[in-house]
């Protein structure tokens, strides 16, 4: 396993050195400016919004996560992947162009400027958990990997080594430097899962022998019947509703150089990442025929380390790839919202450029140590991301309000719309007895769009969406790119 850990040190090594480069290499990015550190100083070309937004999807949830639940489902796992690219097109063709246009850098903003403060620290607190929940279960995908590939050491230092390599890239690069290094990562990712799904069905005898090697159970190569399809359409759902609102893809296209390479970046994105979910997925039936019993979580690793040192570094380097690609963008987010959306707006306002920049590589470490502690309490991971990302349902529905239906929204709208869809997920996490469907999102939803409409019905206060939008004022200036 020696020459497997040298690969992967060398993958990791490499990753960091290379976002740490990359800004200084650029003549229209610093590191300096919080614009270049959080933006890119918005000048990222369409190919580069595709990359990221790629490597965003495509994370250990994406890989690990999808393989995790293939080991007992089968194929059908695949779609959660797929459900990722849906939403990423509809942002692409929907949402991406608009927002470069209002050069919007953050969801909160939208929400500050239309319906005042009090709705915006709702949305942001909302924002930062997910944000945060989700960066975790990067962590603790990524310490299974590495776990894998060092069975000597435990899955607590696995998950450290994982979260430092995630802290010393988003630290060092920047969002540029991140953008740059996911160039190489979703290839890598492509590289590592295609050979591992290749030579696992040459070593293992062929198709054949594996499914005649498999549990009993005709799930394992039908599309629908593994997860089913209140759940694969649930995802779908959450997916629709979960990306118009989402920081991450809000800051990938707020860093495209004008509203024409944010559109384009975001649609290329979302076609990219469509295979790899139904890739891990087979890995996933592989290794619930060869490895039966072991830990759910682990079989992507497994079954890659079971191929022999080299291939396994290769391969494992792309999973791990994929943990990066999407933790360092989750990072940045967090950083931007707490810097700018609380911080700065709330309660600095005034704060100097060079203070800001200190304060968001605070907020980073920050995030870094205190997601570490929440991925060491981790168990299923797409399971547990699935329920973050139904708390975008109502910010999506806002969203959508804002851009495309302005005369639906009442000055209530934000706030009796986020409460309703909120509570309603905490009652469904917490009350057994609201379980009447299979997935919070059928409830959220509808709840959210009752909320919505109540509001329009009994609030007779009219909210000037397009001018307070033709208002708003991009805060981080410098690198503002053409629209």
């Amino acid at each position: 396993m020696e020459i497997a850990i040298a690969i992967l040190v060398v993958y990791m090594v490499s990753i960091v050195l290379i976002s740490a480069f990359a800004g200084k290499l650029s003549k229209k990015v610093s590191n300096k400016t919080l614009a270049g550190f959080l933006l890119a100083g918005q000048s990222m070309p369409w190919w580069l919004v595709a990359f990221m937004v790629c490597g965003i999807a495509v994370g250990g949830a994406s890989t690990v996560g999808v393989a995790q639940n293939a080991y007992t489902a089968g194929m059908s796992a695949g779609w959660y992947t797929a459900a990722w690219a849906f939403g990423g097109l509809i942002f692409g063709f929907l949402i991406a162009k608009k927002v470069r246009a209002l050069r919007v850098t953050t969801v909160n903003e939208f929400f500050q400027r239309v319906f005042g403060r009090s709705a915006a620290m709702i949305a942001i607190v909302a924002q930062v958990v997910i944000l945060f929940g989700v960066s975790s279960a990067q962590i603790m995908a990524g310490g299974a990997i590495i776990a894998a590939i060092i069975p000597a050491i435990s899955l607590q230092t696995a998950l450290i080594v994982s979260a430092v390599i995630f802290f010393a890239t988003s630290f060092l690069g920047g969002y540029f430097g991140a953008s740059v290094a996911n160039v190489l990562n979703v290839i890598v990712i492509y590289l590592g899962l295609i050979i591992a799904m290749g030579l696992g069905i040459s070593q293992y005898g062929g198709m054949d022998a594996i499914a005649a090697s498999l549990p009993e159970g005709d799930q394992w190569f039908d599309l629908i019947s593994g997860m089913g399809p209140a759940i694969i359409i649930g995802w779908f759902i959450v997916m629709a509703f979960n990306v118009p609102a989402n920081q991450m893809l809000f800051q990938a296209g707020a860093s495209a150089k004008d509203s024409k390479n944010a559109k384009w970046g975001m649609i290329a994105g979302g076609l990219l990442m469509i295979p790899t979910g139904f890739i891990s997925a087979y890995i996933g039936i592989i290794g619930a025929a060869q490895f039966p019993g072991i830990a759910s979580a682990t079989v992507l690793p497994t079954v890659i380390v079971s191929l022999g040192p080299a291939i396994a570094g290769i391969c494992l380097a792309g999973l791990w790839a994929a943990d990066v690609s999407t933790a360092v963008s989750l990072l940045l987010g967090i950083s931007t919202i707490i810097t700018k959306d609380i911080v700065v707006e709330y309660f600095k306002p005034d704060m100097s450029e060079r203070n800001r920049l200190i304060l968001s590589k605070v907020v980073l470490t920050l995030t870094v140590f205190f997601g570490l502690l929440l991925a060491m309490n981790l168990s299923g991971i797409v399971n547990f991301l699935m329920s973050l990302m139904t708390l975008y349902a109502p910010f999506t529905i806002i969203v959508l309000a804002m851009l495309y239906f302005p005369g639906l929204l009442r000055k209530s709208s934000c706030l009796a719309t986020f409460i309703a869809g909120c509570v309603t997920m905490l009652l469904y996490a917490f009350v057994p007895a609201t379980h009447i469907v299979s997935q919070a999102v059928y409830l959220v939803v509808p709840v959210s769009i009752i909320a919505f409409v109540c509001a329009l019905i009994f609030d007779k206060r009219r909210v000037d969406v397009e001018s307070l939008l033709e208002n708003s004022v991009n805060a981080l200036e410098e690198g503002g790119g053409g629209n």
